[in-house]
């Protein structure tokens, strides 16, 4: 009986990490989808105009970019890192050889430092801005 709730464990373990995993690439999806759909359409109505040989505006030529991008994103991430930083060590799972689940506070250094490189990224960008301009 103990090998079957053994099995029964493993796989809900299993589908939850595929159900973590799995979320944030279907929203990534997502996301990458929309952004190629609002570039096309932004395409299609510039050769609709140029077809109608109008004059093209020099500030739709120009490909849009957010002004604070790195700072979102880096903001976005250090808080991802930091959520997953909490959730490892707060989850009270332990397995059957003694290791704990917060021994894998590691993985939450990725997004953690990456985030901060898009923050000093920002800031580098902004401080050459300020001594430029």
């Amino acid at each position: 009986m103990d090998n079957v709730n053994e099995l029964f464990v493993a796989i809900g373990v299993t589908l939850a990490i595929l159900a973590s995993v799995a979320g944030p690439v279907i929203v990534l999806l997502r996301l990458m989808r929309h952004q190629t759909r609002q570039k096309e359409q932004r395409y299609r109505f510039l050769l609709e105009l140029a077809d109608r040989q109008q004059a093209l505006p020099p500030e739709l030529l120009l490909e849009p970019t957010p002004t604070d991008a790195d700072r979102r994103r880096g903001l976005v991430l250090v808080s991802g890192g930091l959520g997953l930083f909490l959730t490892l060590v707060a989850l009270p799972l332990e397995y059957n050889e003694g290791h704990r689940l917060s021994e894998l506070w590691g993985l939450a250094c990725l997004p953690l430092m990456v985030g901060l490189g898009y923050l000093v990224s920002w800031w580098l960008g902004e401080r050459d801005a300020r001594a430029g301009g």
